[in-house]
């Protein structure tokens, strides 16, 4: 499946529009503004915190709105898409029959100023300040609990802010 970030932003709308990579840092940094205001999306691979993690924030108070869901656009393997919680959903599938991996993947929400909840399997962030998502995924290969495996490391990476989680990152990063 794919991750899916709806926000209510048209093209012909945005303006300065800029996206960098940072490979000192390995930091992917996308910029732009929209109606005066403007908005930064930051993404990193974490290894310390074995995630994928995405902020989007904006210099306006509650002006982060977002609809995050993952599309199950496939059909050749048994995928299911769920809630967990308010700030969670888990994206489930397996591959290879019978003796095959089976593969969990948690994304999880937490915000700054707004709120975010959950509709059926959607993760809707409204009036906020900042999101960040996590992206966590766990295997049969090792663990036969993959599933909750997944949505704890997901809480456990949301447990810092982006920025501390951005610091261990680079320091990750930087010690190879």
């Amino acid at each position: 499946g794919n991750l899916v970030i709806e926000a209510p932003l048209k093209d012909e709308d945005v303006t300065n529009y800029r996206r960098s990579l940072d490979l000192s840092k390995a930091v992917c940094l996308t910029e732009f503004t929209r109606k005066g205001v403007n908005y930064r999306r930051r993404v990193i691979a974490s290894n310390p915190d074995e995630a994928i993690l995405i902020n989007i924030s904006s210099d306006r108070k509650n002006s982060v709105d977002l609809k995050i869901y993952i599309n199950d656009c496939r059909d050749d393997y048994y995928d299911f898409n769920a809630p967990v919680d308010n700030n969670t959903i888990l994206y489930t599938g397996g591959m290879g029959g019978t003796d095959g991996i089976d593969f969990s993947s948690a994304v999880t929400v937490s915000a700054e100023g707004g709120r975010c909840e959950r509709y059926g399997s959607f993760l809707i962030c409204r009036s906020c300040d900042s999101v960040t998502i996590a992206v966590t995924c766990r295997t049969s290969y090792r663990h036969e609990n993959h599933g909750e495996l997944a949505v704890e490391d997901g809480k456990k990476a949301l447990s810092y802010d982006f920025e501390d989680l951005t610091e261990r990152h680079i320091a990750d990063y930087k010690s190879y």
